[in-house]
């Protein structure tokens, strides 16, 4: 009989996050783009901090300057139901 593991405390994300940036002249298109969300709207995350509350309709964009920067999509009003957290580059 072989044993189960269980990783308790560690849960998997509740739903996927991925990110795309489209080049530009001086600002670059930073693209989001999830599956999975249940609520009618999403709290979207940039870098540890609220940025936009919005329609859950599986996308948004934002231009910025050149930078490293974090995103992550909550279910609005939570900090347990959440995509994990990705960065993304733009030159």
């Amino acid at each position: 009989m072989s044993a189960g593991w269980l990783n308790v405390g560690v849960a998997p994300p509740a739903f996927t996050l991925s990110l795309t940036k489209t080049p530009g002249a001086r600002r670059r298109t930073i693209n989001l783009a999830w599956e999975g969300a249940d609520g009618r709207r999403v709290d979207v995350y940039r870098d540890g901090a609220l940025l936009d509350a919005k329609r859950n309709d599986g996308a948004y964009s934002q231009r910025r300057p050149a930078g490293t920067w974090a995103y992550q999509i909550c279910e609005q009003g939570s900090n347990s139901t959440c995509s994990a957290e990705l960065s993304i580059t733009a030159p």
